[in-house]
C-alpha cells in the first residue's frame, strides 16, 4: 500500500510492567515485514506481586493486529506459570496499579470529519473538480492545492491509575493521562488570490492531560434486595503547545493559538442592550471594557471553548423482589456552543419578512428601561444585531437523563400454572428530559466536538412497554 509505505507503520503498546523472559520481538519483526499495527500487553499484580487462583500463579497474554487493509486479529491466551513469552500477569486484584504508553499514527482529518478516501490518499494532492462548464463546454477547476510534504499526525500518550476494590462493595478507577500530538494537521488560511481558501499542512504540537475515573458501588444486597450505583467523570485540559510561527491561526469563529485550546471561540464580544435606546452594543478592540454601538469597532476576542472542563454520567439499578429500576444520565459543564442559524432565526428586522423567533418576540426591548439581552425590532435594521458576535455563544453545559427503565418479574410459581418459565413486563423510556444552562437558546445542546451547530433537531423521546418471556 503506498500509503503506508510514504507514512510509515504505527505501532501501539500498552505494558505495566514487563516481566522477566517476556518478548515482543517477533511481533515488532512481523510489523516491519509485513507493515502493521500491533497493539499488545498488559500487566496487573497485587500488593503481593503475586496473583494467584487456587495457588496456581497464571499469566494473561492479549495482541490484537490491524492490518494495512482494515483486517484485525485478535489473540487472547492464559498460561500457567513458567511458560515463555509471558506478556502479563492478572487475576483476582483487590487492588492494581497501572500504567500505559503508547505511541500511534492518526489518521487525516478535515474540520472534525473523517474522509478515509481524503485521509488516506488525497489530502496531499492537487485535486480538480469536473461538472463546471464554460462557453458551452465541460470543464474543471481546481479544488484542492498539493502538500506533497503533509503526514500523518503522531500521538504519544502516558497514564497511571489504580484500580481498587474495597470491601467487595466500593470498586475505584482513577486514572491520569498525558497526550502530546505533534505534526498536527491544520487548515492553514490561504491568500484568495491564489484560488484557494486554505491549505492542509502539518503546523502544530497540542496537549491533552486530564483525570477520569470510575466509581461503581453496591450500596445494598441481601435475598430480596439491591441498590448499585455508578459515577464517572472525565477533567480534560486541551492547548495547542505549538504552531509553525508565533501568529495564531484566526478564522472567523475560531482561533488557534499557543497556549489556548483547540476549539477556541474568538469574535466580536457582545455586550447586551442599551437599556434607554434599545441599540445593540459590543465591546470595543480587542481588550477592555469600553462599549461600542458600531460593530465595526468591535475587535474580535477570546470567548470561550467548545470543551468542556468536566463530563461524564451516573446511573443506578434498583431491584425488590419481582420490581426492578435502573436509569443512565448524561452531563457535560463548562463548555460553549455556537448556533449559526441564530443570525437569520434572532435577527431583529434585519430581514423583515424573514423568521423570527419566539425568543426574540418575547424579550425584545420595547420601552426606555427595560433590561434584556434582545434589541429593538426595527423593520430594515441595520444596527449589525445579526452579525457574528457572542450573542449567538452559549452555555452548553446540560444533564440528560438517557435512559429510564421499570419493571416487574411475575412470581414464578403463579407463571408455573400457566406453563411459563418467566415473565417479566416493563416500560421504558430514552431522552427522557434535558436540563439545560439557564442562557442556553435551541432544542439540543450537545452537539459536535466544535461546538458549532445550526438548526438542529431535537433529540426524540421515546416511550416502550414490553414484555420479556
Amino acid at each position: 500500500d503506498p500509503f503506508y509505505q510514504k507514512f510509515g507503520v504505527s505501532m501501539q503498546v500498552y505494558t505495566a510492567e514487563t516481566i522477566p523472559g517476556a518478548t515482543t520481538n517477533e511481533l515488532s519483526k512481523y510489523a516491519k515485514k509485513y507493515n502493521m499495527y500491533i497493539i499488545f500487553g498488559m500487566t496487573e499484580k497485587d500488593e503481593a506481586g503475586t496473583i494467584k487462583d487456587n495457588g496456581v500463579e497464571k499469566v494473561y497474554n492479549s495482541a490484537a493486529i490491524l492490518y494495512p487493509n482494515g483486517k484485525i486479529d485478535s489473540y487472547q491466551k492464559i498460561h500457567r506459570a513458567g511458560q515463555e513469552n509471558k506478556w502479563s500477569v492478572t487475576g483476582k486484584t483487590p487492588k492494581i496499579i497501572e500504567t500505559k504508553w503508547g505511541k500511534i499514527g492518526v489518521d487525516i482529518c478535515r474540520d472534525g470529519h473523517f474522509y478515509p478516501e481524503l485521509g488516506r490518499y488525497y489530502a496531499a494532492m492537487g485535486l480538480y473538480n469536473y461538472g463546471y462548464s464554460y462557453n458551452g463546454k465541460p470543464g474543471a477547476i481546481p479544488y484542492q492545492i498539493a502538500n506533497p510534504d503533509l503526514k500523518w499526525e503522531t500521538v504519544a500518550k502516558a497514564d497511571i491509575g489504580i484500580h481498587a476494590v474495597f470491601f467487595e462493595r466500593l470498586t475505584l478507577e482513577v486514572d491520569y493521562y498525558n497526550q502530546r500530538t505533534k505534526d498536527m494537521i491544520f487548515d492553514v488560511p490561504l491568500s484568495y488570490t491564489t484560488g484557494f481558501g486554505s491549505i492542509l499542512k502539518n503546523v502544530g504540537e497540542m496537549e491533552n492531560k486530564g483525570i477520569e475515573f470510575l466509581i461503581n458501588a453496591n450500596v445494598l444486597r441481601n435475598k430480596d434486595f439491591s441498590w448499585d450505583v455508578r459515577f464517572t467523570g472525565t477533567a480534560n485540559k486541551n492547548k495547542i503547545i505549538k504552531l509553525a510561527t508565533e501568529k495564531p491561526i484566526e478564522n472567523t469563529l475560531t482561533i488557534r493559538k499557543v497556549g489556548e485550546a483547540y476549539n477556541t471561540f474568538y469574535m466580536p464580544e457582545y455586550a447586551g442592550v442599551d437599556p434607554e435606546t434599545g441599540e445593540a452594543m459590543w465591546y470595543k478592540g480587542q481588550e477592555g471594557d469600553e462599549k461600542t454601538k458600531n460593530v465595526n469597532e468591535a475587535g474580535q476576542r477570546i470567548v470561550g471553548s467548545a470543551d468542556p472542563k468536566f463530563y461524564g454520567g451516573f446511573g443506578m439499578n434498583f431491584k425488590y423482589k419481582g420490581f426492578d429500576f435502573s436509569f443512565d444520565t448524561s452531563f457535560t459543564l463548562g463548555n460553549k456552543v455556537y448556533n449559526s442559524g441564530f443570525a437569520f432565526d434572532m435577527q431583529v428586522g434585519h430581514y423583515f419578512l424573514g423568521p423570527v423567533s419566539n425568543y426574540v418576540y418575547d424579550n425584545r426591548w420595547q420601552k426606555p428601561g427595560d433590561i434584556t439581552d434582545v434589541p429593538k425590532f426595527v423593520a430594515g435594521d441595520n444596527s449589525g444585531a445579526e452579525t457574528n458576535s457572542s450573542r449567538f455563544l452559549m452555555n452548553g453545559s446540560y444533564l440528560r437523563m438517557k435512559s429510564m427503565v421499570l419493571g416487574y418479574t411475575l412470581p414464578k410459581n403463579l407463571m408455573n400454572k400457566v406453563a411459563i418459565d418467566n415473565l417479566r413486563v416493563y416500560i421504558s423510556a430514552d431522552n427522557l428530559f434535558t436540563i439545560t444552562a439557564k442562557d442556553f437558546i435551541g432544542f439540543d445542546p450537545q452537539t459536535r466536538s466544535t461546538g458549532m451547530q445550526s438548526w438542529a433537531y431535537p433529540v426524540p423521546r421515546n416511550i416502550m412497554f414490553g414484555l420479556n418471556l
